[in-house]
């Protein structure tokens, strides 16, 4: 029999089950192994021909309850246990794996179904206990863990761009998306956007209390517009602390990319959705950016000046390629080797007058835990800065790359030197369906048939969907069936797109809102043509990239900093001189997706809480999040921890006992 599982871990319950041998044919026969089923705090053991086998419960998917006996018993309950373990040693790949254990202790097809109800219930309300102190989760929950209104089904307003990247996110939704969340059992609102801003427009009224989340199918685009209509509202504080999943269906998919990077985790859809099931929730810093016209808008990922905002918006017409166009674009960008002459203001994490500044505007501390990797320590130009204390630094760049401080102490060096990092990324593949030896079958889970994506969603009264407020949506809510019903197909557009959104109409609220809501930004000068402090660090150059990140990726592909984190608390400039050489750029271009070229002399990074750039450069191109913005003089402060993303990033003192 199983082994009882150690004082470290501590048995919860246990019963004698069978475990069928063959499950693929398990509705055809009756061999079964006896065994102890072990519920601990982390995991599910059984026995299968004299070998031990574990079921971690962060690794859990979802139980289901067949509601009838299998063939050839009138008394025998079984339930299907889905999870999606690691498998290997050296590529961190996880397989679908479905276990089956049958209850027959009782004479009665009623007690056994019984039985089964109550395991169930415990093991998947130790599952929340044990994710929950397993993975960073940045929520107080009111109710008891022993309480039976903990395991209500959670509830998530899914947006899904259908135009985004190669424009396949409602298919992409319905194969590989909509089968594990039936199997997790949540419940969801889809709504299908239709043109630029809808998604801004629905979040900025929508009762957030009614959901547990919201999920994102596309690039970054949508989360720009979702991020902006919540901090738009007069609840602003509360509302945009909604957490929110994403999945990469679109282009960028920059934070996808580093949720799934901050959690050691594969980089593809499914592995993204499996972190929405069974993740924690981390907390995300928000940034007030004030653009050429003073207006407000709102950032979670980066601001891009030079040749990223370039290849960011001209390589939108090879949007069908997805996440190649990037590449595409880059190549063409370096032949072009375009230049940007203008400035580029800072203000470093370690200035001394910025504290109390900032502390006006953070309010309450915000909860601990949540430590991230070590970062390296600011830039040479950054120490200096604090040194100087309050006294205003202008370091002129000139065309060979030296960097000249014009300061009360010109012999003061501002050059900032960047170390590599190796890459820890793993990439791997899920194997086809076969039948395994611990008594589960592993398989790959998609929808039986092919859906056309352009079907068109009628509403009950029979109209256009068009004639709906929420057009294109479709709310699923979990029935005691075992067969899921099927996604409805949903209302797409054919619109011209942007960015991978649909272009708004010349009358969209979103193109003339003025955003009157959202945190104070004492940091910043009043006026994006106001003189910045005297602790603020100022670069005269021509650059070639000036970026401000929030991050670690710029994008799949293009990883900012390995060593940045999510909800730091700063900004991460990264920027590169015109100094640099096409061959360079190559170099540069090529190690992006590991974080080699950060290793490079010309590649420089500073820490900043508040930054400004000053575009002397005309025309050219300006973007938060991927949205274009007017051009001209820009300036952010970020907002420490003001929303929440969810990430299976580990708790740093957690072992893989409880």
């Amino acid at each position: 029999m199983a082994e009882r599982s150690s004082p470290e871990d501590t048995e919860i319950r246990r019963c004698k089950v069978s475990i069928p041998l063959a499950p693929t044919f398990f509705r055809s026969t009756r061999s079964v192994s006896q065994s102890d089923l072990i519920l601990t705090e982390t995991r599910l053991i059984y026995e299968l021909g004299g070998k031990r086998h574990e079921i971690l419960l962060e690794d859990l998917i979802g139980i289901q309850v067949l509601q009838s006996p299998p063939p050839n018993t009138d008394t025998d309950c079984r339930i299907e246990i889905n999870s999606y373990p690691l498998v290997g040693t050296r590529k961190a790949s996880r397989k679908f794996v479905e276990t089956v254990v049958q209850f027959d202790s009782a004479s009665s097809f009623q007690d056994n179904l019984s039985t089964a109800v109550e395991w169930k219930k415990a093991i998947n309300l130790q599952c929340r206990r044990a994710v929950r102190k397993i993975f960073h989760y940045d929520v107080q929950d009111s109710a008891v863990d022993d309480d039976e209104a903990a395991l209500v089904p959670r509830h998530f307003l899914v947006f899904i761009n259908p135009v985004g990247g190669p424009g396949r996110g409602v298919s992409d939704f319905r194969q590989h998306v909509q089968p594990l969340f039936d199997l997790a059992e949540i419940n969801y609102n889809i709504i299908v956007t239709e043109r630029q801003g809808h998604a801004q427009d629905i979040m900025k009224d929508y009762d957030v209390t009614q959901i547990d989340g919201i999920v994102l199918s596309s690039g970054d685009g949508l989360l720009y517009e979702v991020i902006n209509g919540l901090l738009e509202r007069e609840d602003w504080e509360s509302a945009v602390k909604t957490p929110i999943g994403m999945l990469p269906t679109g282009s960028g998919n920059a934070l996808c990319a580093s949720t799934l990077y901050e959690a050691n985790e594969e980089y593809n859809l499914t592995n993204a959705a499996f972190q929405i099931i069974r993740g924690g929730i981390i907390p995300m810093d928000i940034a007030t950016v004030q653009v050429a016209d003073d207006t407000k808008r709102y950032m979670t990922l980066l601001s891009n000046w030079g040749m990223v905002a370039d290849v960011d918006i001209e390589s939108e017409k090879w949007r069908s390629i997805g996440e190649t166009r990037f590449l595409l674009g880059g190549l063409i960008s370096i032949i072009k080797k375009k230049t940007y002459r203008g400035r580029l203001h800072y203000l470093p994490v370690d200035a001394s007058a910025s504290d109390d500044r900032a502390a006006s505007e953070i309010g309450p501390a915000s909860p601990p835990t949540l430590g991230t990797r070590a970062t390296k320590e600011n830039s040479e130009a950054v120490a200096t800065a604090t040194e100087m204390e309050s006294r205003h630094i202008t370091i002129q760049v000139t065309a060979e790359g030296r960097q000249e401080a014009a300061s009360s102490h010109p012999e003061e060096d501002s050059r900032t030197g960047v170390e590599g990092v190796e890459d820890s990324s793993a990439a791997g593949t899920m194997d086809d369906q076969q039948v395994a030896s611990n008594g589960s079958r592993e398989r790959e889970l998609t929808l039986p048939i092919e859906i056309d994506s352009t079907e068109t969603l009628k509403q009950p009264d029979g109209s256009s969907p068009s004639a709906h407020l929420y057009a294109s949506s479709y709310t699923h809510a979990v029935s005691d069936s075992r067969i899921s019903p099927a996604l409805p197909s949903l209302q797409t557009t054919t619109s011209e797109a942007r960015n991978g959104e649909q272009v708004a109409d010349s009358e969209s609220p979103s193109k003339s809102r003025t955003v009157v809501q959202g945190p104070k930004t004492p940091l910043l000068p009043k006026s994006v043509t106001d003189p910045v402090p005297g602790d603020w660090v100022t670069l005269d150059a021509e650059f070639l990239i000036a970026s401000a990140v929030m991050i670690p990726h710029m994008g799949n592909g293009f990883i900012a900093d390995p060593n940045f984190s999510i909800g730091t608390g700063r900004f991460r400039i990264l920027y590169v001189c015109s100094d640099m050489g096409r061959f360079e750029l190559l170099s540069l271009l090529s190690g992006a997706d590991s974080g080699n070229h950060l290793e490079m002399d010309k590649v420089k990074l500073v820490d900043a809480r508040a930054y400004r750039i000053e575009p002397i450069t005309a025309p050219g191109m300006l973007t938060l999040d991927g949205e274009v913005v007017p051009y001209g003089p820009m300036q952010g402060q970020v907002h420490k921890h003001l929303a929440r993303v969810m990430c299976r990033k580990r708790r740093s003192t957690h072992s893989q006992t409880i």
